[in-house]
């Protein structure tokens, strides 16, 4: 189905208007955003400058112009959400299963608590 050019229009409008804060704020945003990746990057220990992106699409693993190529280019947002999956992932009913059926949790209470409460 094709859009009305009226319809048109607005979808462009629309874009551009929710754009906008992005263009405005981008330049403003990337040497705070290249700070945090920098004091995360010592933080973990990496030393050195990171290794340049690759752009050649026939070399990159992932698009160079493609989402998940930014969203990664992002260390702090990599890290936290990294840390956001993995603990979701140990909440799998499976995940909690295995450990359950693997693990000797239940039966050895040595260091599972030191409060005196839990003696």
């Amino acid at each position: 189905m094709a859009l009305t050019p009226t319809l048109q229009r607005a979808t462009a409008l629309g874009t551009q208007l929710a754009l906008a804060p992005w263009r405005l704020l981008g330049p403003l945003a990337g040497p705070v955003r290249r700070d945090i990746a920098d004091d995360m990057r010592r933080a973990i220990g990496l030393r050195g400058e990171p290794a340049p992106p690759v752009t050649d699409p026939e070399a990159a693993f992932l698009d160079p112009d493609g989402v998940a190529r930014q969203v990664h280019a992002d260390l702090g947002a990599m890290l936290i959400g990294g840390v956001g999956a993995l603990l979701l992932q140990t909440l799998h009913p499976l995940v909690m299963a295995g450990v359950a059926e693997h693990s000797r949790y239940k039966e050895d209470r040595r260091d599972a608590c030191s409060a005196p409460r839990c003696s």
